[in-house]
């Protein structure tokens, strides 16, 4: 099978530079993952061992998670680690398939693009609101989390607009 049209087929200095900060971002949202069971771990053990739950770990949790879960994904898309069903796709030729990757990274990066447009939107928000812009019961503001969730679904963005013209280039080729 011939390699797809993407960030790391090009051995560029701006393909380096996506990919290096793509792995420092999926790096970091390991360590927040190993944060967030650090944070479960003691509550529970807190909660059942000592009858002292770690207070606000659902909080902290849930907005490590932001991160967790927004900062692989540019890394994941260079890898091209994500689902594809090849029951079908496998049997098109290959410039089939590689407009078939177009449509797939339009439809993408428009999501990804309204995604981080609204979030930045909410973000917007929650600086103007003098009250409600804060986690519950530690008081953590809202606003750097947004950020960060914007920062990973606008990095998407970036790499998907990458692809799309490096796999429209490459289908134009064939």
């Amino acid at each position: 099978m011939q390699e797809q049209a993407s960030v790391k087929a090009d051995g560029n200095k701006l393909s380096s530079i996506v990919i290096s900060i793509s792995r420092w971002m999926a790096v970091l949202a390991c360590f927040t993952l190993a944060a967030m069971m650090v944070f479960v771990t003691v509550d529970v053990a807190g909660r059942d061992f000592f009858n002292r739950p770690l207070r606000g770990t659902v909080e902290i949790v849930g907005l490590l998670l932001i991160l967790a879960s927004t900062w692989g994904m540019g890394l994941c898309q260079i890898e091209k680690r994500h689902l594809r069903i090849p029951l079908l796709y496998d049997l098109f030729p290959l410039r089939v398939r590689l407009w078939l990757d177009i449509l797939a990274y339009v439809v993408c990066l428009v999501t990804a693009g309204i995604v981080t447009w609204q979030v930045l939107v909410l973000a917007l928000k929650y600086l103007r609101m003098p009250h409600g812009n804060a986690t519950e019961i530690l008081g953590l503001p809202f606003v750097p989390f947004m950020i960060v969730l914007a920062w990973g679904f606008g990095w998407m963005c970036f790499i998907l607009l990458i692809d799309i013209i490096k796999t429209l280039q490459e289908a134009i080729k064939k």
